[in-house]
């Protein structure tokens, strides 16, 4: 009588079907949270950060989309930069507003050589960017070898910072003169093409800008190629839901979009063919926002979630796991 084997934990496992969906565990480094908070942080700034654990309803990821997290993701951010806003110390004193700038320019016309645009945090929206006109006296300490603003070039904005004086030379944040910003040596970054984000939101907020435009240090730029895509993958439902969380937060609960949590996400690296149909999506919303700035774009936002969802391989139930959050 021949006896029966009974098979191996190995044999049984090789010919079991594969299931239909898994929980990808992403490794630490792609997850915001588990970056450690710096022991140079103060009790009190600790205190008003949490760490999110993952909740209890964790994105289902299928087994197609294994290859695109393990080998696709986090590419893109070894070819941008990221930077933060301008810190000035004194706000008061270096941000004006459109009448201030008018009478700067009207006592002295060289003035406009050194007022720039400025973004707050709050400025900040999904795409478009609702200025508040607010302008930078840029006094800036000098980069890439050019020489510091000299105030007494411009005897209005010196009257004008006078005015402040004790608390410009006071400041930490100053720099040859208490007449100067501190050094800033991606200054120039602001010239070029940029991606701004709020750094404390319920949702991702960036928004695109051409122009010579600065930020707070309420607020972060990222320049590099792909923007119009990475505008596209940061301001969809999936990564907001991501961040919602995996990131740290405030007290009063909103997610903060620091530069170390937004290099964590894992955004999939495509070609510049597969990136285009991302850019079309973005450039009909920026029209629409040109045209009208609280033009409704739920239509085109949901063409783009879609694209996201597809992107990284999430089945129907998961993305609606994803819409009821």
């Amino acid at each position: 009588m021949r006896t029966r084997r009974t098979p191996t934990r190995a044999q049984r496992d090789a010919t079991a079907t594969p299931p239909q969906s898994c929980i990808v565990v992403l490794p630490s480094a792609f997850i915001p949270w588990a970056a450690p908070i710096s022991p140079n942080s103060s009790a009190k700034a600790q205190s008003h950060q949490t760490i999110h654990p993952p909740r209890a309803d964790p994105l289902i990821v299928s087994p197609l989309s294994r290859p695109i997290i393990a080998s696709r993701c986090r590419h893109h951010f070894c070819y941008n930069s990221i930077y933060r806003g301008i810190l000035t110390g004194c706000n008061d004193a270096f941000l004006v507003d459109d009448s201030t700038r008018d009478r700067l320019i009207s006592q002295d016309h060289r003035t406009v050589e050194i007022l720039r645009p400025i973004l707050r945090g709050r400025d900040i929206d999904r795409y478009r960017a609702n200025w508040a006109g607010l302008w930078l006296i840029d006094n800036h300490n000098g980069y890439n070898n050019i020489p510091p603003v000299q105030v007494t070039d411009y005897p209005a904005v010196k009257k004008h910072l006078d005015q402040y004086y004790n608390t410009l030379a006071a400041r930490h944040d100053k720099g040859i003169t208490p007449y100067n910003l501190r050094n800033c040596a991606y200054h120039a970054e602001f010239s070029k093409r940029k991606l701004f984000w709020m750094d404390m939101s319920d949702r991702g907020r960036f928004c695109l800008s051409d122009s010579t435009v600065f930020c707070n240090d309420k607020g972060f730029i990222l320049t590099g190629p792909s923007l119009r895509y990475l505008c596209a993958v940061l301001n969809s439902r999936l990564v907001s839901w991501l961040m919602e969380r995996t990131g740290l937060t405030t007290g009063m609960g909103l997610v903060q979009w620091k530069k170390f949590a937004v290099e964590a996400i894992p955004i999939p690296k495509l070609s510049a063919k597969e990136e285009r149909p991302f850019h079309r999506l973005v450039d009909t919303i920026l029209s629409t926002k040109d045209a009208n700035h609280s033009a409704d774009i739920s239509s085109h936002q949901a063409d783009l979630d879609r694209r996201v969802y597809q992107l990284y391989g999430l089945t129907t139930r998961e993305i609606a796991a994803v819409s009821r959050s």
